[in-house]
């Protein structure tokens, strides 16, 4: 069994990410769910995570949000010119937006990328992305594959969670921020397999190979564990350096 770090904090700061435009954080969010973001340097050489909050909704969090805190994360060990070629395909992503292109929130996910432009490129059956996605579309757009996306199944309580997307998306029809037929088709994705921010985490341990779905489900379990460990704790009560130097996954 091969061993990879994890870091993580209970408390508000992130400052010991290093910026690699390559790091993979998982928090939980409001809702009680884990999601997922990259972290950048922005234009001005402050450390932002980059997340897909929902549908057409990309955004920016400084490293200092409380919105990743409680948080996990990895460093994928690849080579420096690979973290060069994910930094200028997120800026060409953030140009692509600001040019008025939006990010669509879908789950089934099969071979989506962004090309030259930062423009979004979904498999045919494909309608969208989610904050997992999204990072594993980042890293397949410059040539790595942290997943083995073949490999994946459907878990007993993704039907639950694709509901709640659906509810969620039905309220922002509503409001006139989601069309009907993107909730249809989103509604219609119901079964597919999910891939949770909790599994891309995994596959970062060997970001350059494709971890298959055993693997980094187990491995998975593992972040989710520790994740539970530290909101329990809360904010007053962060790991001690002992405990952070000693926090490991086991993988294949």
């Amino acid at each position: 069994m091969a061993h990879f770090r994890l870091h993580f904090k209970g408390s508000s700061t992130l400052d010991a990410i290093r910026g690699d435009d390559s790091t993979i954080a998982v928090c939980r969010n409001s809702f009680g769910y884990n999601h997922l973001g990259i972290v950048t340097t922005s234009v001005s050489g402050s450390l932002e995570v980059l997340h897909l909050a929902f549908h057409h909704i990309l955004a920016f969090e400084p490293h200092t949000s409380s919105i990743f805190s409680p948080c996990v994360w990895v460093e994928p060990d690849i080579h420096l010119s690979a973290k060069l070629r994910i930094r200028s395909k997120i800026k060409a992503i953030l140009r692509s937006q600001r040019r008025g292109a939006k990010l669509p929130y879908g789950v089934r996910y099969t071979d989506g990328l962004f090309d030259e432009e930062g423009g979004l490129r979904l498999g045919d059956d494909d309608c969208g992305l989610t904050c997992a996605t999204f990072v594993i579309a980042i890293f397949s757009s410059v040539g790595l594959n942290p997943l083995d996306v073949s490999s994946w199944k459907s878990r007993p309580d993704d039907g639950e969670w694709h509901d709640s997307i659906v509810d969620l998306l039905d309220e922002h029809v509503c409001q006139g921020k989601v069309s009907k037929e993107h909730l249809e088709n989103v509604r219609a994705e119901r079964g597919c397999p999910r891939f949770r921010p909790e599994d891309v985490l995994a596959g970062g341990r060997s970001i350059e190979s494709q971890t298959h779905f055993d693997d980094a489900s187990s491995t998975g379990e593992q972040v989710v564990r520790l994740l539970d460990d530290l909101q329990v704790r809360g904010s007053d009560s962060p790991p001690t350096a002992q405990e952070a130097n000693d926090s490991t996954c086991t993988g294949a």
